[in-house]
């Protein structure tokens, strides 16, 4: 039986890149002082200790279409009750995501649940931009609510400050449209440095040797072991002037996270996959090096999963690749024979399948990772449902196989 190649996206179908405003505005969610200690609330941008880089984002005179930097900031302030952040995945106006610094072990808090993490770290590796401002263990602020995630442990050490790496002092971090920066400093009683890194990184700023500043590569984040570097405690100037090296540092991390290269995004034209533009490129298949395939596009001429790994500006490699599956099918395709309903779902899922002895259900989510596989005892035009509570919220694929190899196929969207 003559068979075709088919090629099926199942990885980052909705990519967080996809999400941003038109390219003159550009928004910044930040999650609501309520979830900090009371007397102290200050590390996120609607804080007491942030009023004054909240004002210099939305001064247009910085952020603007006249200003240093020829785009307008909008600031989202919410996440304020324990739950709320389980909706980022969903979230379709994040260009920017601040989080500031929090206590994990004030139980009169709304405190961060397993949800929310997952929700916000799923978030960051479909492509989301992240600051993460950190803070040392000192008092009632403890900086483990991303380390499990994210792989990174601090160590305090005050005074402690932020100098340019040979990688930082060539990006816009250190040298951006609102200046040079040579030296910034953290802040408070709760200054440090990372004392463990996750495997992959990109080291910007240090203290006599200790990372202090880094770019996670897997996800694109940018960590800061010190969120006060970006508050009046580490020498944010008040009202909306960029005046102190602290400022500049501040502002040019805005503008250093907007222009960040986001994570390849495969586009498929037929047998064709293409990527664009980097500055290299290594195509893999089924986790091989495919040799010579060190373009921005490859014709995927056998079956299997296609992989590519790419050179950013930033320094990073081996960022966040997209799946793409080949299936080689029978060249009866069942996908017009099947129905979903309700789609949207929040509950059961009923299949319609009009022909076929179809026998095997997988579902992937968007980030192409297979999270249900269900044995079914299809038979013609049988209507049967399955339950997909469970599933995360946001688009899924529906596969139907026989043992054929035969296939059906459909997107729903999982409320």
């Amino acid at each position: 039986m003559r068979r075709t190649l088919s090629i099926i996206a199942l990885g980052w179908m909705l990519t967080a890149s996809s999400m941003a405003q038109d390219q003159g505005n550009f928004t910044i969610h930040s999650i609501t002082s309520d979830r900090q200690p009371s007397g102290d609330s200050g590390y996120t941008l609607d804080g007491g200790a942030m009023t004054g880089s909240r004002a210099k984002l939305l001064n247009d005179q910085n952020f603007g279409i006249d200003g240093t930097y020829e785009k307008a900031v909008f600031i989202v302030d919410g996440y304020g009750q324990s739950g709320d952040l389980e909706t980022i995945t969903n979230t379709d106006n994040v260009d920017l995501f601040y989080f500031g610094i929090f206590s994990s072990s004030n139980t009169s808090l709304n405190q961060f649940t397993n949800a929310e993490l997952d929700s916000l770290y799923e978030w960051s590796q479909r492509g989301g931009k992240l600051i993460i401002g950190a803070g040392s263990a000192n008092g009632s602020f403890t900086p483990d609510i991303l380390n499990e995630k994210w792989g990174f442990d601090l160590a305090l050490s005050a005074p402690t400050s932020i100098i340019p790496t040979a990688d930082g002092g060539q990006s816009q971090l250190f040298d951006g449209p609102f200046g040079i920066v040579t030296q910034a400093n953290q802040g408070g009683s709760s200054q440090g440095f990372f004392d463990f890194l996750p495997e992959d990184v990109v080291v910007l700023a240090e203290d006599n040797g200790d990372p202090t500043v880094f770019l996670d590569c897997s996800t694109l984040d940018l960590v800061i072991a010190d969120g006060d570097a970006y508050t009046s405690l580490g020498g944010i100037s008040s009202g909306d002037n960029i005046v102190s090296q602290n400022d500049i540092f501040w502002a040019n991390t805005i503008a250093y996270m907007d222009n960040l290269e986001g994570p390849p995004s495969i586009a498929v034209d037929g047998n064709s996959l293409s990527v664009g533009d980097y500055l290299s490129y290594q195509w893999f298949l089924d986790g091989e090096i495919i040799d010579e395939a060190t373009s921005n596009s490859i014709d995927a001429s056998e079956n299997g999963t296609y992989t590519v790994e790419v050179e950013m500006e930033c320094g990073c490699t081996n960022t966040a690749s997209q799946l793409f599956m080949s299936l080689s099918i029978a060249e009866v395709d069942y996908s017009s024979q099947l129905q979903l309903f309700p789609n949207p779902v929040q509950g059961e899922l009923n299949i319609l399948l009009e022909n076929g002895d179809f026998s095997l259900v997988e579902i992937y989510d968007a980030t192409g990772r297979k999270v249900m596989s269900q044995s079914l005892n299809f038979q013609s035009a049988v209507q049967t449902r399955i339950d997909v509570a469970s599933l995360s919220q946001g688009i899924h694929v529906i596969f139907v196989f026989n043992q054929d190899g035969q296939i059906a196929r459909q997107q729903f969207v999982k409320l």
